[in-house]
């Protein structure tokens, strides 16, 4: 009998896959967080394949602000199940995708079924340095709708930065905070928990998670800190049922890592 691995894939809710090699599993953190995102894997990857937002909006607006990516080495920091990292396999990308959820199992899934060459590693985005202790090793990384996530985001800036070549690109995508107020009317429940921090359920089958929300001058002056140089900011409105609203549902921005500064030849 062929050994398999459970695994969320394109054929259901739930698929087996032939098993392969374990996916690498470093500093993995044991905390409710990622049992939060284990327990609503089933639940999220279903979710992903009929989201509009993300296939419509996000994904689009963020490969634009990559630019020509063919050739590329790029890491999908919170890869979730890989859709985003399979796009950009597709678009003759480099890719390594990171994430720490039971949702990489969906990710190592459709490479199974449909080889790209994308290399996953399960791990918490704060160890990069861990598990790809070559820094400075991407050309750009993508961070997509994952920041808010984190109750604090400079650990997981800084890590991104070290795993950036000197000049190289971070685009990310998340949730604007000025309108999370008014998009997170048709979710099916959204309680604040104290201080940044929202319980929330998207139907009434959804697992309860948990998203932390950071406003714009958090994040800017979190990017600085992390030695990130923003290059475009974004904020489009909303298409589709949303548009009447005129407001942006989403947050983008294009980073730049600060260059190595060029010494002066007469100072040598």
């Amino acid at each position: 009998m062929t050994d398999t691995i459970e695994a969320l894939a394109p054929g259901g809710v739930m698929d087996s896959f032939p098993a392969q090699t374990p996916l690498e599993t470093i500093c993995v953190p044991d905390t409710y967080l990622q049992d939060m995102w284990d327990r609503a894997a089933g639940w999220w990857a279903q979710h992903l394949r009929e989201d509009k937002n993300r296939r419509l909006q996000v994904f689009p607006l963020v490969l634009s602000l990559l630019g020509d990516s063919k050739g590329l080495e790029i890491l999908d920091a919170g890869c979730g199940e890989g859709t985003f990292a399979r796009m950009l396999a597709d678009a003759g990308c480099t890719v390594t995708g990171v994430d720490f959820s039971r949702l990489l199992d969906v990710a190592q899934g459709y490479e199974t079924q449909e080889p790209r060459g994308i290399r996953y590693i399960k791990a918490n985005l704060t160890d990069l340095t861990k598990v790809l202790p070559i820094p400075e090793s991407f050309d750009a990384v993508v961070c997509n709708l994952v920041l808010h996530c984190f109750p604090r985001i400079d650990t997981v800036l800084r890590a991104l930065e070290t795993q950036l070549k000197p000049g190289g690109s971070l685009v990310v995508s998340d949730l604007h905070p000025d309108t999370f107020p008014f998009f997170s009317r048709a979710w099916t429940s959204c309680v604040p928990a104290g201080g940044n921090e929202y319980r929330y359920t998207l139907s009434a089958d959804c697992p309860e998670l948990t998203l932390f929300l950071h406003p714009t001058t958090e994040l800017e002056a979190a990017f600085e800190r992390a030695g990130f140089v923003c290059r475009q900011r974004l904020a489009p409105s909303a298409p589709g049922e949303w548009q009447d609203a005129g407001m942006p549902q989403f947050l983008y921005y294009r980073l730049q890592r600060a260059p190595v500064p060029c010494l002066n030849p007469s100072h040598v």
